[in-house]
């Protein structure tokens, strides 16, 4: 059985103007997974905003009643600390979308095309096989901290840490999507 949401994802993809009818089925699913990929793309886009947008407006609640009103809350830091780290995690995930990785090109610069290429393809390949493992010890993780309970916030612990396995999974994604692009040609 199908899930729901990729029922509902190809009924409206189908039907839509975009689809050509006429394409070959490797060349339909492969349209289906840009699409698939487009709506985590933007769904991450938008976490990601919210995070800033709430971090901003609690760091600034935490400041204005520590220092203004002399009386700290307890919960501003550590909410801030939480959303900090999905906000980097997510963020990490994008910054390798766009290779915006701080990165030392002077080398590169002066190696021949065909080195250049080798070399990023070993590093998404590093990159891949570091994140599969984060991946992977991420969800070993999860299941210890899963019973665990955030002292100031109250919030079960798997929140927080369920930002490194799905932030290593949407890196695992960015670094497939890398290679699929260099191997095919159109990076």
């Amino acid at each position: 059985m199908r899930p729901v949401f990729i029922s509902i994802w190809e009924r409206f993809y189908f039907e839509s103007e975009e689809f050509d009818h006429n394409l070959a089925e490797g060349e339909a699913q492969m349209k289906i997974f840009k699409g698939i990929y487009a709506v985590i793309l933007r769904v991450r886009v938008i976490v990601i905003y919210i995070a800033i947008s709430i971090m901003i407006t609690n760091v600034t609640v935490g400041v204005f009643f520590r220092y203004v009103l002399n009386n700290s809350l307890s919960w501003t830091e550590e909410l801030a600390r939480y959303l900090m780290v999905w906000f980097a995690l997510l963020g990490m995930g994008l910054a390798l979308k766009e290779n915006e990785h701080v990165s030392v090109e002077f080398f590169l610069d002066r190696m021949p095309q065909k080195a250049v290429t080798i070399i990023k393809i070993i590093n998404v390949c590093s990159v891949l096989f570091f994140c599969l493992l984060l991946f992977k010890y991420s969800l070993n993780h999860l299941s210890v901290v899963k019973l665990q309970i955030s002292p100031s916030i109250g919030i079960p612990m798997y929140l927080p840490y369920s930002a490194v396995t799905i932030g290593s999974f949407l890196m695992v994604l960015e670094c497939v999507r890398h290679l699929y692009l260099r191997f095919t040609g159109q990076e």
